[in-house]
């Protein structure tokens, strides 16, 4: 029998069984359109991760001294010093810019307005590339003016905004802790809300003004190319090292355990992707396990439908239809249940993805992105689901006597 014939007796078979035909296909389609849809929203997710940490500057790196998780004893007098930054600076050419950092903590106000906890951050000039911002309004401070200890600040996008709303704010005096700074600039929004909450001063200024108890210097740095991050990370760890002779040099201990420990934004960006890749693998099992479950579906229409067309199977065997051609007919039908199903399932998780993409800011996943991929694995699921559902119902319609089918009543 050729190809051609087995495809139109099976799509006959089909249609005179039409609205069967359709609920078989159901579970086909949900379980197709559940396996695109969610690894599109997946991958959507995935994709502004790695946006976000690309806007914050994958290049971005900090260091410090890991008292809280190395797995080596550190003197409680080690920290980070001026010295540190300056030898990074010299000494490590896979560094494009470094900038010391003093954090603290302070309440602002601005005429009526009064911002209370507000993040306030003591730099370099060159923690703005750092952070690979720009300006909204204004200009980054010189670097003269941490020697100087000019009040002067910078603020992010969120604080501008909760302290001046819609008017300028260069010029205007802000008060931090009982003193008046001049804003100077403003930051375009960053993507963070850490960046855009914090107000930022020249280093000094801000250092000479922390208790001599409670000072605690960071550095943060940018290496010079996404693919010199690992040479800098090594050129970090020797200067620091080199600077503390008393903290011990520990070689086998795991990132996190490291007595001088440098963190980049790069190995948390292909964290996050790792981590996305196990969420895609573990909703493709389960958009996978709705798909078996209307395989199974499927094969048990199939069953009755060689139950109900036994009759049929004994005539065509009488006329002279061999086993194969009994088997290839019913196969045919499974496969092309599953097919249909599959192509209108995909038409589905395209719908659902434009309407996912069209929720309301506050309930909406980033945008669904449907890849080739996940539409090849579903449509490759989809067709051995046919195959593999449809086996055993076509081999019982096969292995049937044409002598008792004909009796079946």
């Amino acid at each position: 029998m050729l190809i051609w014939e087995i495809i139109t007796v099976a799509l006959r078979g089909m249609w005179a069984n039409r609205f069967r035909t359709f609920l078989t296909m159901f579970g086909i389609i949900v379980g197709v359109a559940s396996v695109i849809t969610l690894v599109a929203v997946t991958q959507g997710l995935n994709q502004k991760i790695i946006d976000d940490f690309d806007k914050l500057g994958a290049t971005r790196m900090g260091v410090f001294i890991n008292h809280w998780r190395s797995r080596s004893k550190i003197p409680p007098n080690e920290r980070l010093t001026l010295e540190d930054r300056d030898n990074i600076r010299r000494d490590c050419s896979a560094v494009r810019y470094v900038s010391a950092i003093a954090e603290f903590r302070s309440d602002v106000r601005q005429g009526s307005k009064e911002l209370t906890e507000t993040q306030c951050v003591g730099s370099d000039a060159e923690i703005f590339d750092i952070f690979n911002v720009s300006f909204a309004e204004g200009e980054r401070f010189a670097p003269e003016s941490s020697l100087l200890r000019e009040r002067i600040c910078i603020l992010g996008a969120t604080t501008k905004e909760n302290l001046f709303f819609l008017d300028r704010a260069i010029g205007r005096l802000v008060r931090l802790g009982g003193r008046n700074f001049r804003v100077v600039g403003v930051l375009n929004s960053a993507g963070d809300e850490q960046i855009d909450g914090m107000i930022i001063l020249p280093f000094f200024t801000a250092y000479e003004w922390i208790p001599r108890n409670e000072q605690n210097l960071g550095i943060e740095m940018a290496a010079v190319s996404l693919r010199h991050v690992p040479l800098a990370v090594r050129q970090v760890e020797e200067a620091v090292y080199a600077g503390h002779p008393h903290i011990p040099v520990d070689p086998d201990a795991e990132e996190f355990e490291k007595p001088i420990r440098v963190w980049n934004m790069n190995e948390w960006r292909e964290r996050a992707k790792a981590e996305s890749k196990q969420i895609t693998v573990l909703l493709l099992v389960m958009g996978s396990l709705s798909l078996f479950i209307g395989g199974i579906g499927l094969m048990n229409i199939m069953l009755f439908s060689v139950k109900e067309r036994t009759r049929e199977i004994g005539l065509r065997k009488a006329l002279g239809a061999d086993s194969r051609s009994i088997l290839a007919q019913f196969i045919s039908e499974s496969m092309m249940i599953c097919i249909g199903g599959g192509i209108l399932g995909t038409g589905m998780s395209f719908v659902l993805c434009r309407l996912i993409a069209r929720l309301p800011e506050e309930a909406r996943f980033p945008d669904p992105l449907i890849t080739q991929d996940a539409i090849i694995i579903a449509v490759a699921v989809t067709f051995m689901t046919g195959v593999f559902f449809g086996v055993w119902p076509a081999s019982q319609a096969a292995r049937l006597n044409p002598i008792e089918a004909l009796r079946y009543e």
